[in-house]
């Protein structure tokens, strides 16, 4: 019958070897698990930052955004002022300008007076009693112009023309029983004037 062998001793040696790479494996593992934390952890706070980071760049960008809806609101305020400014200038300028070119007219051109005559009393009765006020320069062009003197008598019996200083060169204020008819020069570029001015109210 054959005997049991004992089983052969491991030596001490190889046993110690044994249990220093246990050791060594346990201790890499917890090397290992303890970097993979610390990475988790680094890469987690990179995270935060980077998301905290956006949220102060966004933040900028708003303002930003605000900054310049403020500055075109602004720029368009500035436009509207400068065109409102530039035509209530461009109206002054034109009225200027008919107001210096017609008094030049009626430097060189003193028959005016007679067209703003005929004009004028075209909205007067012929049988009414007229009393016509003129400049006394044209006042007395008026009496060197037989023809429309004749004219004016004959269409206009009660009518009398009389020089006046306070009246314009080229205009003539046509007065009647009931009415006033402001025929100078000066209330008509008033008219112009008015008339462009609400023109600019207009595209306002």
């Amino acid at each position: 019958m054959q005997q049991d062998r004992p089983e052969p001793a491991i030596p001490r040696a190889e046993t110690e070897l044994s249990e220093q790479i246990a050791e060594d494996y346990s201790a890499e593992d917890g090397e290992d698990q303890h970097g993979q934390d610390a990475e988790e952890r680094h890469i987690t706070g990179h995270t935060e930052d980077y998301a905290e980071e956006l949220a102060q760049q966004r933040q900028e960008l708003e303002k930003a955004v605000e900054a310049l809806q403020q500055a075109i609101a602004g720029f368009a305020d500035v436009r509207e002022k400068f065109r409102r400014d530039f035509e209530v200038s461009a109206v002054k300028l034109v009225y200027e300008i008919a107001t210096k070119v017609i008094h030049k007219e009626l430097a060189t051109s003193p028959d005016i007076i007679l067209y703003q005559i005929q004009e004028t009393l075209k909205n007067v009765a012929d049988d009414a009693e007229i009393r016509i006020r003129c400049h006394p320069a044209d006042h007395d062009f008026l009496t060197q112009e037989t023809e429309f003197v004749t004219w004016l008598q004959n269409t206009y019996p009660s009518c009398r023309v009389m020089p006046d200083e306070t009246v314009g060169r080229g205009g003539c204020i046509v007065e009647t029983a009931g009415e006033v008819h402001d025929a100078t020069i000066e209330s008509q570029l008033a008219e112009i004037r008015k008339h462009l001015s609400a023109k600019v109210e207009e595209h306002a």
